[in-house]
């Protein structure tokens, strides 16, 4: 942590902040970026600074029980008031990571930023330079024509800080980071998850790459990270990029997923949930979610990816008994995946809709079916002695089973109206039924029922809960197909009293 407070003190903003703002192009020290990162963490502290009321904060933390050496630092460095640094705090700073994490002498790592003023930032750097020789770190500065270099030495992972008039470097494993300082690679090359997620506005946000993650683990020895790195190179020219914000009342978190160059999104999930499954959810549970897809398409595309890992966890060899393709039968059941996926097409609905303290609680799960007539629902559920096995262990823990309306319905013995009739007397509407039904999946969970629901606080951290619990209005997440990228946002409102907390 010295290290890095010493070399950086941006990167200890980075890792304590979390930052806003909507830029319309991409900075000159996004070059650095190595067109073969697997991993690239984006923070814009300027904004969020704002919304976390920073300087509080801050010295919240120094008037706690901090650690007196991290406060010390802290203090030197001009953490407490950054705009003093020389950093630019209205520009991103990004941090990527390539090559194998688990192997020194392959990782290497960056954090860029942009600067405001070269001279506060001059003055950090001798102020952090002196500090780190008092604490017995062996760091050089020297200057060559207008760029300045600070060296920790590492003969297996070098650190170097590098910077002009506007914009600076921290350099990880880099053995010739000058000439990538003054030669950067430029982002035209770099896969299409990273360089989308470089262009879209948001506070906080990661991107993962799944070619390179792959390419990197498969340098290790280790089994495990083969078995990891099957499964991403089934998504060659895919990722996922995490991106975090905060405005009006709202906590955002959204993410992007490509499966890269398969192509399959739109054949895998659906563009909305059937009505039916959402006639089912009571309007006052607790909380409720959707799913749909079509199996039969996410089988088919995934089942090679199945096949390579049940090999790597056989010694290579593929078990007998393991199906190849969509016709090949089940063992011990007498159907095939062909079969269950077309008597179980991939839509499913479920409600929590209230707790009994001690006792179960009381829920509902629906599952479309096909026809209850065609050969496939007769295979797998009709005539399937193990489906009658199940309802009687079912019954024992008081949890009933029905076949009605082309859904199977497993709900709490209480829900016998929605047993009966595959319709709650009350079901879910406006802005909850929007966000179940709109895509392919959704989300929700009502704090006011879950408050409802609760026991009543007994100590300090349960009333401390309770507490954090009355500013919170609804939790919810949909999920939707665009342009083949899976898109999901996770969303957070508060009470509108709260909406600046």
């Amino acid at each position: 942590m010295k290290r890095i407070l010493t070399l950086s003190s941006l990167l200890a903003i980075a890792l304590a902040t979390i930052g806003c703002g909507f830029f319309s192009a991409t900075p000159d020290h996004a070059q650095f970026i190595e067109e073969d990162a697997w991993l690239v963490v984006t923070v814009r502290p300027g904004q969020i600074m704002e919304k976390l009321d920073y300087e509080s904060l801050v010295q919240s933390a120094l008037d706690s029980e901090f650690d007196k050496d991290i406060a010390l630092a802290m203090n030197i460095l001009n953490l407490d008031e950054p705009e003093k640094t020389g950093v630019d705090l209205d520009e991103p700073i990004y941090f990527f990571m390539k090559g194998n994490p688990d192997n020194r002498l392959t990782l290497q790592a960056g954090v860029s930023f942009a600067l405001s003023e070269v001279k506060d930032f001059d003055d950090l750097v001798d102020t952090a330079i002196n500090f780190a020789k008092r604490e017995g770190e062996d760091l050089t500065l020297k200057q060559d024509e207008d760029l300045r270099i600070v060296t920790f030495e590492d003969s297996k992972l070098p650190v170097h800080l590098l910077y002009d008039e506007d914009k600076a470097f921290l350099a990880v494993g880099y053995h010739n980071p000058k000439r990538k300082f003054l030669e950067p690679e430029g982002l035209d090359d770099h896969s299409p998850v990273v360089q989308a997620h470089l262009e879209r506005s948001f506070d906080l946000g990661a991107v993962m790459d799944f070619s390179n993650f792959t390419s990197a683990m498969r340098s290790s020895d280790d089994r495990d990270m083969e078995t990891i790195a099957a499964i991403y190179s089934s998504f060659d020219g895919g990722g996922v990029a995490y991106e975090l914000s905060a405005e009006d009342g709202e906590l955002l978190l959204k993410t992007f997923s490509s499966i890269g160059t398969t192509s399959l999104a739109e054949d895998v999930v659906a563009d909305s949930v059937d009505s039916d499954l959402l006639e089912v959810i009571p309007d006052d549970s607790i909380a409720a979610a959707t799913l749909s897809m079509n199996l039969n398409a996410a089988v088919d595309a995934f089942l090679p990816t199945f096949t390579e890992i049940a090999a790597l966890g056989n010694n290579g060899e593929l078990p007998a008994d393991f199906p190849r393709d969509l016709e090949d039968k089940l063992p011990n059941v007498g159907f095939s995946l062909d079969d269950l996926t077309t008597a179980i097409p991939g839509e499913f609905s479920a409600a929590l809709i209230e707790l009994n303290g001690n006792d179960a609680p009381e829920f509902v799960v629906a599952i479309k079916t096909a026809d209850l007539d065609s050969a496939a629902y007769k295979k797998v559920i009709s005539n399937n002695p193990m489906i009658g096995m199940l309802k009687e262990n079912l019954q024992e823990e008081g949890i009933r089973f029905e076949e009605k309306d082309n859904l199977i319905l497993l709900a709490s013995a209480g829900q016998s109206s929605i047993l009966r009739n595959a319709a709650a007397t009350d079901p879910v509407s406006g802005d909850k039924e929007d966000v179940l039904g709109d895509g392919y999946a959704g989300l929700w969970l009502d704090f006011d029922e879950l408050l409802k629901n609760l026991p009543a606080p007994r100590g300090d951290d349960d009333k401390l809960l309770m507490k954090a619990l009355r500013k919170l209005d609804l939790l919810s997440m949909e999920a939707e197909v665009d342009d083949e990228v899976f898109i999901s946002s996770f969303k957070i409102t508060f009470k509108d009293d709260d909406a600046n907390a």
